[in-house]
């Protein structure tokens, strides 16, 4: 099963079998990708083994400061997916404006992304040092939230191209920055200054290793989270609507969706049907990404039920673009047998605009 790369990294391995797929597919896609680089798998290894020696050390501790921080997180997940949705081609680009475009990228990442599971993590480290965290995770500086993962892991586990995350996020919001030739330098330090010059591609990659390093970061903690929800219900840390209301179940679907680029625009429920209208937030073919948006008919079953279960998916622009209908009946079927490839070859598929 695709979930099985999760499952060296759960402590819980029952856990791993009760958590609905949709909701794993992030960290799945996640952590492949963040695999493929040393650097990275380091950061999500560290993070992962912070979380649990928190939880070793203080499991209530350990799973408040999560549930705190869980706003926080939350918003990142917003702004990650306006920059995606912004996000422009810069190769043709002159090099001075590429420098500024990728810079002011890399501070939204930074700033906006990474820093908010940085902080969230530097607690979950104090707790593991014997420390007493922080009451709130944004009382914490973004340099001070480094120092507290390095403490449990190693200097410079942040580091981008040997500069400090914290420096990058400075370089960038105040655009410290000159051009030689083919070269950008970039400067850093207020007492000391330091320089580091890189060309286009180099700066680019600083780029993707920020975004390597919140993907790390961001699948350890959904991980963690995952692992410990029996936890974190008997023990009370998760919201009462979270357990009880409709409303706030669904909002759960909501946010699965959002981590693979889906937009839900519509929602309605009668006892004869149950209807999803989702957006595209990529730029991927309509076709792959209809595809993939047809197989939460199964999870609309599980949230929504009706005698008949239909997802629309619409382009990035607006239009509709594919149809998935499904009987109830069909997924029940599908679900006693274990075997959804049932709901892949008999549900109804429209294309109702061909790309």
């Amino acid at each position: 099963m695709v979930e099985d790369s999760l499952r060296p990294y759960f402590r819980n391995k029952t856990h791993l079998e009760l958590v609905p797929l949709e909701f794993l597919f992030p960290s799945i896609v996640d952590l492949a990708v963040v695999a493929e680089h040393p650097k990275s798998f380091e950061v999500f290894k560290a993070s992962l083994t912070a979380h649990h020696q928190a939880f070793d050390t203080k499991p209530i501790e350990s799973l408040t400061s999560l549930m705190d921080s869980e706003g926080s997180t939350s918003c990142a997940l917003g702004v990650f997916w306006s920059m995606f949705h912004l996000e422009t081609s810069r190769a043709s680009l002159e090099l001075e404006e590429f420098a500024y475009s990728t810079l002011s990228l890399l501070g939204s990442l930074l700033e906006g992304v990474a820093k908010p599971f940085v902080l969230a993590l530097a607690c979950q480290s104090d707790i593991a040092r014997m420390q007493v965290a922080p009451v709130s995770h944004s009382a914490v500086s973004f340099g001070k939230a480094v120092e507290s993962i390095e403490a449990v892991s190693r200097t410079g586990l942040l580091d981008i191209y040997g500069v400090r995350m914290t420096q990058w996020r400075n370089i960038a919001q105040h655009l410290s920055t000159s051009f030689q030739n083919d070269q950008i330098v970039c400067r850093y330090g207020n007492t000391n200054q330091h320089s580091v010059a890189v060309n286009r591609n180099e700066l680019n990659q600083v780029l993707v290793d920020a975004m390597l390093i919140y993907q790390a970061l961001k699948a350890s903690r959904t991980i963690f989270f995952f692992d410990n929800f029996e936890q974190l219900r008997d023990w009370n840390l998760l919201p009462r609507e979270l357990l009880l209301r409709d409303e706030a179940r669904f909002s759960v679907l909501i946010s699965g969706l959002a981590t693979q680029g889906f937009s839900v625009i519509e929602t309605t429920t009668t006892p004869e049907e149950s209807r999803l209208v989702i957006q595209d937030m990529s730029d991927l073919p309509p076709l792959e990404r209809g595809a993939h948006a047809s197989q939460f008919i199964v999870t609309l079953a599980d949230y929504r039920p009706a005698k008949a279960l239909i997802v629309e998916y619409r382009t990035k622009r607006g239009v509709p673009f594919l149809r998935a209908r499904a009987p109830l009946t069909l997924i029940e079927c599908a679900r006693e047998a274990g075997d959804f490839t049932i709901v892949a070859r008999d549900a109804e598929l429209t294309i109702l605009e061909t790309a």
